[in-house]
């Protein structure tokens, strides 16, 4: 996480208490120049980054890439600051920072700590009251307008439109309890109230109030876990997911709020994933990868019609590079994966999709072989597949991957039935083609685990 911290016009007694505490918790602390850095100083040791001023927009552009990429690199692995002068979010080179960063490293995720600007600081100094509109101007075209005390925001918006703004949003009592931001701008509003409205169409929340992250934990074991997905669920609030895989990330997770279901709960996670998100940082896990018959899909979808909403879908081991990996079977050629518990999708199609796959000799990976509704698929899978192949292909049962209860069987496709009463949902079934060999029997067994080859 990168925090853009105000330290005021420059006075350290101006410095706000939420910047002197992300100054203290931040594992770096960058500056733009050697001012800056004095205020840092008492707080924490800044590292200074050269801004020189030239007019080459090309150096200038290789200035910032490397200047976010030294920023990024520090980001990722914890909370890290840039405090410049005055406020962040005005004339500041941390905008500049911020869109760089944002446009090629977006899944940084970035908020800012208001300080004292130069505006209200020469207020104070000239002692001069703005008790009405006013204009701060760079001498560049205005592109953003900001409309204090919005009683009624609605109609106000409406005349903004003819001066040409195209973009809002509305905000009261910020920063307090009972904050509001939002982009449907309502008929009434509260006097602690502002309409911002821009010609842009790039505004965004530039504080999002919440994060959903779906994550892809791999097969179970956390040593499978990516370091990305690591860092989600140790930054997360609330931890939804499928009891099985939450026993296997216990000393991960056990600083979260925990939220279990059992299987065919999806619907209910998704949802309660999609509220807590708005205004927490909430990881729904799935195994695997999130997107191959995992949990992205579910949520993204109930997202869509929730509304907006900041989501990161984070990418895991699938469940058949795990199966590959313990059979020690490399799939080197053309090859389908088919669910047979896709209750979307007709017996009749998903058995047209086996004979296709079958018929071209691919190898086949078959997911969810199992489910309370659809057991007895799986046998009629085995019996399409052996009209195309011969009873000798290798094929590999692999359950529990990788978790308490693995089972590893290498066998053939004239077998494979002895081992139905293994199969469920937690299985995956590797069926070879014409190019496979035997699997590699030489694996070594992990402690408590069992498995059998049977050639």
């Amino acid at each position: 996480m990168l925090i853009g911290i105000g330290l005021g016009p420059g006075n350290p007694d101006l410095l706000t208490l939420a910047a002197v505490k992300a100054l203290k918790e931040s594992k770096t602390v960058y500056v733009p120049g050697k001012m800056a850095a004095e205020l840092v100083a008492p707080y924490a040791e800044a590292e200074i980054l050269d801004f020189p001023m030239i007019q080459d927009e090309a150096e200038l552009s290789k200035l910032w890439q490397n200047n976010a990429r030294i920023v990024v690199d520090e980001a990722k692995e914890g909370i890290v600051s840039f405090a410049v002068i005055g406020d962040p979010n005005f004339f500041s080179t941390f905008s500049h920072l911020r869109k760089t960063i944002k446009e090629n490293h977006p899944d940084i995720d970035i908020i800012t700590i208001p300080g004292v600007s130069s505006i209200t600081a020469q207020a104070a100094r000239t002692n001069i009251s703005i008790e009405g509109s006013f204009i701060v101007s760079d001498g560049s075209p205005i592109r953003t307008k900001i409309v204090l005390k919005t009683k009624t925001p609605e109609k106000t918006k409406k005349e903004l439109i003819k001066e040409g703004f195209d973009e809002f949003i509305y905000a009261e009592r910020l920063f307090m309890e009972n904050e509001k931001v939002t982009r449907d701008i309502p008929q009434k509003g509260d006097y602690f109230s502002l309409l911002v409205a821009r010609h842009s169409k790039s505004i965004s929340l530039s504080r999002p109030r919440g994060k959903l992250y779906i994550v892809g934990i791999g097969p179970g074991a956390t040593e499978h876990l990516t370091r990305r997905a690591e860092n989600a669920l140790l930054e997360s609030e609330y931890i939804i997911g499928n009891g099985t895989y939450l026993d296997q990330i216990t000393e991960i997770i056990k600083n979260s709020k925990i939220i279990r279901s059992g299987m065919g709960g999806e619907i209910e996670r998704a949802k309660k994933a999609v509220e807590l998100g708005r205004d927490h940082v909430v990881s729904i896990i799935s195994g695997g990868d999130a997107n191959v018959y995992g949990m992205a899909g579910l949520v993204l979808e109930v997202a869509e019609k929730a509304g907006s909403i900041d989501i990161e879908v984070i990418p895991g081991v699938t469940a058949l590079s795990t199966a590959a990996s313990l059979l020690g079977a490399p799939i080197v050629s053309d090859f389908a994966v088919i669910s047979l518990s896709d209750l979307l999708t007709p017996i009749k199609i998903i058995e047209s999709r086996l004979n296709s796959a079958a018929e071209a000799d691919f190898a086949i990976a078959i997911y969810n072989p199992k489910s309370r509704n659809r057991a007895q698929n799986f046998g009629t899978a085995i019996e399409i597949i052996q009209k195309y192949r011969g009873k000798d292909i290798p094929v590999g049962i692999v359950k529990n991957a990788t978790r308490e209860g693995e089972t590893v069987i290498a066998t053939t496709l004239g077998r494979i039935m002895e081992y139905n009463d293994l199969i469920d949902m937690s299985t995956i079934v590797l069926i070879g083609n014409s190019e496979s060999r035997l699997w590699d029997n030489r694996i070594i067994t992990p402690r408590g685990y069992q498995r059998k080859y049977d050639y």
